[in-house]
């Protein structure tokens, strides 16, 4: 079956539970903090036992990367598929747009972290939930992403989503992403 995908599969939803825990921190303006569980929606196919591959098929870029098209709480964005990029990124370009547009609020926005870059360099960034991104027919809920401090950075599809699609096969010759369940 390696390759076949029914037209009406409707794969599992990875969603994810709020659930808050107090700060530990002694300092008083330290907000408690939310923390998200996944749990696993399961398909509502009429035959439960039979688990399908799911392929996505990638365009190949210069260079050997891969892009895949993305929503975004609602915005249509290409990205790189990256398996070594820790998080979704996006651009401060992709940012602003989306605050100025309704696609982020303030709620989003979650905190600055440190993140070691492609060429060993630190650099800071905006850590933000993405509320629903999907590709390929899937629907991944409450993603941790992270805004690069640069107008010009690459919109990379990386870990933080990667990881919850479980096992996962890249066929280059087909620049096709098999999901395996």
């Amino acid at each position: 079956m390696e390759g076949i995908v029914r037209e009406n599969y409707k794969p599992d939803e990875t969603v994810y539970t709020p659930t808050v825990q107090p700060s530990t921190s002694s300092n008083d303006n330290t907000r408690d903090e939310t923390v998200y569980t996944p749990t696993v929606q399961p398909s509502t196919s009429s035959n439960d036992n039979t688990r399908v591959k799911k392929v996505i098929y990638m365009g190949k870029m210069p260079g050997g990367t891969y892009e895949i098209p993305c929503t975004v709480n609602g915005l249509p964005l290409k990205f790189i598929f990256d398996t070594g990029a820790s998080d979704v990124s996006i651009s401060l370009t992709e940012a602003l747009f989306m605050l100025k547009n309704g696609y982020l609020s303030e709620d989003d926005i979650m905190g600055t972290q440190y993140y070691s870059i492609a060429n060993g360099e630190i650099a800071e960034g905006t850590t933000i939930r993405i509320r629903k991104l999907e590709f390929g027919g899937l629907t991944l809920y409450n993603v941790d992403a992270s805004i690069i401090h640069e107008l010009e950075a690459p919109l990379l599809l990386g870990q933080s989503a990667i990881s919850l699609l479980g096992k996962i096969q890249i066929d280059p010759s087909k620049s096709t992403l098999t999901i395996i369940e």
